[in-house]
């Protein structure tokens, strides 16, 4: 099951890498990468050198996704992002004490019958399962989100294997600042 998992998420990660805007990973490398990692390789396996692999391999994707979201956010294809979140005037971020007062919020509402509490915790708040469709493009079914705990103004998104996909603020909309910072983040506990 977990090599399964793996094959999974390195498969995604090479379609990231292999297309797309920040192209940082040629075909080869990621390759002979993959095959360090999964210890297919030719060369010297060792758990170093897979653990130097995945480091090269995530960081060829963090740096991916930073280019998408630059260049998603230079297009204003990513409407609504990163507006709302001065701390002056109407704008000023509003953040909520808990997900319950977070459910009272409109999106909160809209949102709320498409989740479900786990027993799952990450820095002190409780995740919730995305179990229905939601009109958020960014909450999957199978994804998992929670309120930040430091700042209780933005929610987490993790996809299936517990991965930081997307900071949302609480009105739904993406905060590519804050996902940019989050990427590579895991919650270990979440399946």
């Amino acid at each position: 099951m977990a090599k399964c998992r793996l094959r999974f998420l390195f498969c995604r990660l090479a379609f990231g890498f292999l297309s797309g805007v920040g192209n940082k990973l040629s075909s080869n490398r990621y390759n002979y990468l993959f095959d360090l990692l999964t210890g297919k390789s030719a060369y010297t396996n060792s758990a170093g050198n897979s653990d130097w692999a995945r480091e090269q391999l995530v960081s060829a994707f963090l740096k991916s996704k930073e280019a998408e979201y630059s260049a998603m956010y230079a297009m204003g294809m990513a409407g609504g992002i990163g507006w709302g979140n001065k701390s002056t005037g109407k704008n000023k971020v509003k953040s909520v004490a808990n997900m319950d007062e977070f459910f009272k919020m409109k999106f909160g509402k809209s949102i709320s019958n498409s989740l479900s509490k786990t027993k799952v915790k990450y820095d002190g708040q409780s995740i919730y399962r995305v179990e229905k469709k939601t009109n958020n493009q960014y909450l999957k079914k199978g994804y998992g989100v929670y309120l930040d705990g430091l700042h209780k103004d933005h929610l987490e998104v993790i996809d299936k294997t517990g991965y930081v996909k997307y900071v949302l603020n609480l009105n739904g909309t993406l905060n590519p600042d804050k996902t940019k910072k989050a990427l590579g983040r895991v919650v270990k506990d979440w399946k």
